[in-house]
C-alpha cells in the first residue's frame, strides 16, 4: 500500500488565500455556462436547534447552524456583490464548419 506523503511538523502548512465571493461567482458563472444575468454567490444553511451542552448536566437550548450548499442568485444590476455574466463569461463566435464535398463518382461500366 503506498504511503501519502506527509508534512513535517516544523513545516508550516500553506493553505491558499480564501476566494473573493465576486472571484467564486465569476468561477460559477463559467462554470454554469451563463452568458448574461448578474449573479450572486448564495449560501443555504441548515439550523438545527434543541439542547446542547458539554455534558449531560450543563445543556441548554442552542442552535447549530451548518452550510449546506453555495451556488449563484440571480439579483439586480445594483448589487453590490453582483457579477455580470456577460462581461465575465461572454458568448465566443464559433466558427461554423461546412460539410465536406462529396466527390462525384463515375459509374463502372461492366
Amino acid at each position: 500500500m503506498q504511503q501519502l506523503p506527509t508534512t513535517k511538523p516544523d513545516t508550516p502548512a500553506t493553505n491558499p488565500a480564501p476566494i473573493p465571493l465576486k472571484e467564486l461567482a465569476t468561477i460559477l458563472i463559467r462554470h454554469y455556462g451563463y452568458h448574461e444575468g448578474f449573479y450572486e454567490v448564495g449560501v443555504q444553511f441548515n439550523i438545527a436547534v434543541g439542547s446542547v451542552g458539554p455534558d449531560p448536566t450543563l445543556v441548554a437550548p442552542g442552535a447549530v447552524v451548518a452550510v449546506a450548499g453555495i451556488g449563484l442568485a440571480k439579483c439586480p444590476e445594483s448589487s453590490p456583490l453582483g457579477v455580470d455574466a456577460s462581461v465575465v463569461n461572454p458568448v465566443t463566435a464559433v466558427e461554423v464548419k461546412k460539410p465536406a464535398r462529396k466527390k462525384a463518382v463515375k459509374p463502372v461500366k461492366a
